[in-house]
């Protein structure tokens, strides 16, 4: 599809608007605290839209119309300026002429009877990748504990490597080895707290799209705050505050440095099977790559259809305790309190994500 059709589809959404509904409004309540309330998501009087009410853009329209009559130029030039005087120089013009966008080949590894491809360096879908091969060593899909030891150890695991995770090297698939991920499995510290400061935020999201040839994306983008830096522009749309992934820490391959980018755990990913292919992804922080390996796992092992696997409640190791969410499996807390684990259910916590997903079967059909 040409571009210029593409932006036939979006700009009637910001001129003509869309309807706000009720999840969209607890979202902008819950997390518009300290942000510009210039936008077209907040009345004069500051309050937030409701459920129902029609959101209109019209700075967010003339910027795609211009973009859509006069090409790349038009963001590249006019835009720019504009951008630069209004963030008081924090990026320049050069920034936007130095900027390159780069095709890389996935992470990609074999997983029980399928092909798996996921992000590569900075993204987190290598390390997605090392907790599905942990899986396979680890688990016959015979119990309950073996399935709950994958996935706990695939989050220490992945944790352990997160300095793999960079701009500066690209993902070896040597670190998909099964010597290496043995090694680095037998040789892991258990009862270290999972943290990362250098992501703080889960506010992203995720598509698939299969069109009618059976082509398919799957698609991940992360404001890491809702609101991005919470700083509205001219041109109709928040700024996005994802530089704040670099870490302080000198020694990180993740600190900041001149062109470089930070480190992310995005894993949008694509699964080939023997007559079908599948899109998933989420949002989740950290997490992202445990929350998928749960849901791939659980699937493919045949343990329901895809939607079942989608709304089973979802769990996470930090350290010693394992956070779970409400409905999880009685049998899977009592074997983990068994096995010495402190457990503590959630309430409204991003960290397990929203995953989504799709699979395009070879004859044809469409399964959400």
């Amino acid at each position: 599809m040409q571009s210029k059709k593409i932006f036939d589809y979006v700009i009637p959404l910001a001129e003509d608007g869309f309807e706000v509904n009720s999840e969209l409004e607890m979202s902008i309540k819950k997390y518009s605290k300290g942000i510009d309330k210039s936008s077209p998501f907040f009345k004069g009087d500051g309050n937030t839209v409701k459920n129902g009410d029609i959101v209109k853009q019209p700075q967010l329209t003339k910027t795609l119309k211009g973009i859509k009559n006069n090409g790349p130029n038009y963001f590249y030039d006019k835009l720019a300026k504009h951008l630069t005087t209004e963030l008081n120089g924090q990026i320049d013009k050069t920034d936007f002429n130095n900027y390159k966008s780069k095709q890389k080949k996935p992470s990609e590894t074999k997983y029980l009877n399928t092909h798996v491809y996921s992000s590569s360096n900075p993204l987190g879908g290598g390390l997605m990748l090392q907790g599905l091969k942990l899986d396979e060593m680890l688990n016959n899909g015979q119990s309950d504990e073996q399935y709950l030891n994958s996935v706990l150890s695939g989050r220490d695991l992945m944790y352990s490597n997160r300095d793999i995770v960079n701009a500066k090297t690209n993902f070896s698939q040597e670190y998909l080895s099964n010597m290496y991920i043995s090694n680095k499995y037998n040789n892991q510290n258990t009862s270290d707290s999972i943290s990362d400061n250098s992501v703080k935020k889960t506010s992203t999201l995720h598509f698939v799209v299969v069109d009618k040839q059976g082509q398919m994306t799957s698609t991940t983008n992360t404001l890491s705050g809702y609101f991005g830096s919470g700083k509205y522009m001219d041109e109709g749309f928040y700024m996005n505050n994802s530089m704040t992934n670099f870490s302080d820490n000198k020694d990180s391959n993740n600190y900041h440095a001149k062109n470089t980018v930070p480190r992310s755990y995005i894993s949008p990913t694509i699964i080939v099977g023997p007559d079908y292919y599948m899109g998933i992804g989420s949002p989740g922080g950290n997490k992202i790559p445990t929350i998928l390996n749960e849901v791939i796992i659980d699937y493919l092992r045949g343990n329901g259809s895809l939607q079942d696997s989608i709304y089973k409640p979802r769990f996470y190791n930090d350290g010693n305790t394992v956070h779970f969410e409400k409905g999880m499996n009685k049998k899977y807390l009592d074997i983990l309190q068994n096995q010495g684990y402190n457990i503590k259910e959630e309430k409204d916590n991003p960290n397990f994500g929203s995953v989504q997903a799709g699979i395009y079967h070879i004859k044809g059909s469409v399964a959400k």
